[in-house]
C-alpha cells in the first residue's frame, strides 16, 4: 500500500519468517507482532500514517488477527480481535476494510466468510485514500 505522502507498506520474507514494513522518508522500519508471530503483513496505509494488516497467532499459525497501527514512538501493533481477521485497507476516518472468516479446523472447512467494503460480487477495496 502507498499513501498520498509517499509512505509505502508491504511485507517480505526472510529466514525468520514474514515481516511487515514501512518505507518512509528513505527509511525502512520492520513491523512485527510483539508477541512473536512469524508472519506479519502490512497491506495499507492512510494519509494519517495508520497502517492496517494481519499477523498469525504465535501459538496457532492458522489463526489470523487484524491490526490497525498508529505509529508513535515505542508503540507496538495492538492485539487483534477474536477469530480470524484480515484488514486490507483504511481511510482517513479511520474506517477499515477487509474480510472475516470462521473456520472449522477439525473438518478443514470455512463455516462463514464476511467481506467488508465489497463492491459487486467479484471485487473488494484493497487500497487507501482512493
Amino acid at each position: 500500500g502507498i499513501n498520498a505522502t509517499g509512505q509505502i507498506v508491504g511485507f517480505y520474507d526472510n529466514d525468520s519468517g514474514r515481516h511487515g514494513f514501512l518505507y518512509s522518508g528513505g527509511t525502512y522500519t520492520t513491523i512485527d507482532d510483539p508477541l512473536g508471530a512469524s508472519d506479519t503483513r502490512a497491506f495499507g496505509i492512510n494519509a494519517a500514517g495508520q497502517i492496517v494488516g494481519q499477523y498469525t497467532d504465535a501459538s496457532d499459525p492458522l489463526r489470523l488477527h487484524g491490526f490497525l497501527l498508529t505509529i508513535t514512538p515505542n508503540t507496538p501493533p495492538p492485539a487483534g480481535t477474536t477469530a480470524d481477521m484480515i484488514l486490507r485497507g483504511s481511510n482517513a476516518s479511520p474506517a477499515v476494510m477487509g474480510q472475516y472468516e470462521i473456520y472449522d479446523i477439525g473438518n478443514n472447512s470455512i463455516l462463514a466468510a464476511y467481506s467488508l467494503g465489497q463492491v459487486g460480487t467479484d471485487w473488494q477495496f484493497a487500497g487507501l485514500g482512493r
